[in-house]
């Protein structure tokens, strides 16, 4: 099955210019897995021949925990890396510390590559080898994932609810609004410009979760109190965009959501700007990466950008230390593709790790007890404070985006700057939430 990585997190070496294990792996040496090929017992035995690996441990030697790791990192026009590179060095870190109760956090890291089948495949064998949690769950084959995951009762720590099933799933933690929420709050933000129609493009091929997104922008549309116009949907291979954006514009559509996956939102927001320079244009962060706001240059300039947490560039408790683990483990690379949406998967490491640390063994299910207790009494100035053991009450069947807010910026030559700064909007009430960290990732309960 090509796009499967088996990565190990290790502290990373001491040793000036060696690479850590999975900076080996996400170059030159990938360890790939041939579908049906894999069993629990190959997983065992590719896991044996890693340099540092215990199979067996004996009591001497803690047992590792596993953690799970799935997402479309890479695809056709996509490039997610800066997800699960955030996450690793997260592992790392706790890793070059101790681990968790001197327990090895021991990683398997699936890249689906925005191909459906691949999703139930990695997930059986994260099962077999003994994953306790997912983390950072994003794919396009969250519905089959999320079926497998419930059936062993795997908890999900998460900013990415994708799919319909997982916005009611208990076993999912969702400690952001991520793109649901964004989704909600774009037509609001286009609003507050002054739109009365607004129209979206955005990707097809990627299963349930083009509807899913689409009714999450038209659910904002009501709230907002604006028309829905037109709903373009563009096969991910597409680079001519003007008859896509042509096809929004119809109508008398005055605001306009862009939406395209890695490279290609360039090119949206680019045949956008050369349509109709004065249409407000509203998108998520979780797109505009600083390579991509690069390339963007000044056709960028004016764009309202909806974020799902505080930019991990800003001067809080959290994003230093994101900034530093993910220098530390990935370098330059790793700091240019950073965003919010990366800064909310290395904080879901920093709740893991919390909760985890508090257990005196940590399995799916001491873990799953323990999260639906957890109240994250602040994110290091990341988001508002969020309570695990609580469904949301006023997002109607959107009950597991436990946090609803989003943040609303603007792009001005190549930076995102907070309309507001510490700012979060509730995207169903209205309400705003100031938010001031002094301190990082803290909780209470579990």
């Amino acid at each position: 099955m090509e796009g499967v990585i088996l990565a190990k997190s290790e502290p990373n070496s001491n040793k000036r210019g060696e690479l850590s294990m999975h900076q080996r792996h996400f170059s030159e040496k990938r360890y790939r897995l041939r579908a049906g090929l894999i069993t629990a017992m190959a997983i065992a035995a590719l896991v044996g021949y890693i340099p540092g690996w215990t199979v067996g441990a004996s009591a001497a030697t803690p047992k590792p925990i596993t953690v799970f790791l799935i997402g479309d990192w890479t695809g056709p026009g996509n490039n997610l890396t800066g997800i699960p590179d955030s996450i690793l060095a997260g592992i790392d870190a706790i890793n070059a510390s101790g681990g968790i109760n001197g327990h090895h956090v021991k990683a398997i890291n699936c890249d689906t590559q925005e191909n459906p089948s691949l999703g139930g495949e990695c997930t059986e064998q994260a099962i077999s080898a003994g994953a306790v949690v997912v983390i950072g769950d994003t794919e396009s084959s969250q519905t089959a994932t999320d079926a497998l995951l419930n059936n062993a009762k795997i908890p999900e720590i998460g900013s990415a609810i994708l799919v319909a099933e997982a916005l009611e799933d208990p076993l999912w933690f969702d400690t952001t609004g991520g793109p649901q929420a964004a989704f909600v709050g774009m037509p609001e933000a286009l609003a507050a410009q002054g739109a009365k129609k607004v129209s979206i493009i955005y990707p097809t091929g990627l299963g349930p979760v083009d509807s899913q997104l689409v009714s999450a922008f038209e659910e904002g549309a009501k709230i907002a109190k604006v028309s829905v116009g037109n709903v373009v949907g563009v096969p991910l291979s597409t680079s001519d965009f003007a008859p896509a954006v042509a096809s929004a514009l119809a109508g008398g559509a005055d605001g306009l959501v862009a939406f395209g996956l890695g490279a290609s939102e360039v090119s949206l927001v680019q045949a956008v700007r050369a349509a109709d320079p004065s249409i407000p244009v509203a998108t998520g962060t979780f797109t505009l990466t600083p390579s991509n706001i690069s390339a963007l240059g000044s056709s960028g300039n004016g764009l309202t950008v909806v974020g799902t947490g505080a930019q991990p560039t800003e001067n809080i408790p959290a994003a230093k230390q994101y900034r530093a683990d993910l220098k530390k483990y990935f370098g330059s690379a790793g700091l240019a593709q950073m965003s919010d949406q990366t800064f909310a998967n290395w904080i879901d490491v920093q709740i893991f790790k919390d909760v985890a640390s508090g257990l005196k063994q940590v399995t799916n299910k001491t873990l799953y007890n323990a999260l639906k207790n957890t109240d994250v009494t602040s994110t290091g100035g990341f988001s508002p404070p969020v309570n695990l053991a609580q469904p949301c009450k006023v997002c109607g069947p959107y009950v597991r985006l436990l946090d609803p807010t989003v943040t609303f910026l603007t792009l001005k030559n190549g930076v995102l700057t907070p309309q507001k700064a510490g700012e979060f909007h509730n995207v169903f009430t209205g309400k705003n939430v100031q938010v001031s960290a002094t301190n990082g990732v803290t909780i209470s309960g579990g």
